[in-house]
């Protein structure tokens, strides 16, 4: 029983991990994106 958890368990950390760097990565660029947006509309 647990030689079958574990990595299961390694599978599901990995995957929450890699969501986590997408979710950040994606945040970043959209808070990016409005910033520069507000910026460009400010300056025109």
């Amino acid at each position: 029983m647990q030689k079958t958890q574990k990595p299961l368990l390694y599978f599901k950390t990995k995957v929450a991990l890699t969501v986590a760097k997408f979710y950040i990565h994606f945040s970043f660029q959209s808070a990016n994106y409005h910033m520069i947006n507000k910026v460009a509309s400010q300056c025109s």
